[in-house]
């Protein structure tokens, strides 16, 4: 879990994390792709991140369901968790 303030109305950054997810890779260097894979409603979805590989640790891929929700006392949640879909099987460990 991260908790923090940021100097930016919530808005903002839940758009940017949220509702402009694959424009990701147009900002933040260390992700490759991300994309949409399923609309469950307007706060839930299945996305696929790829990000860049770095030092010792290779480039990883992600198939997420992420739920977003405003609280009434003004906190926000963005929540997300590994899941399997059948648009992005797991990929076989490559043998050398």
């Amino acid at each position: 879990m991260i908790s923090g303030i940021l100097p930016v109305a919530p808005n903002s950054i839940v758009t940017e994390l949220f509702h402009n997810f694959e424009s990701m890779p147009n900002w933040n260097p260390n992700v490759i792709k991300c994309q949409i894979l399923q609309k469950i409603d307007a706060a839930t979805d299945v996305s696929y991140q790829i990000s860049k590989s770095g030092g010792p640790v290779s480039s990883r891929d992600f198939v997420t369901l992420r739920h977003y929700k405003a609280k009434s006392d003004g906190t926000h949640i963005l929540a997300a968790v590994s899941v399997k879909h059948t648009l992005k099987p797991p990929n076989q460990p490559k043998l050398t």
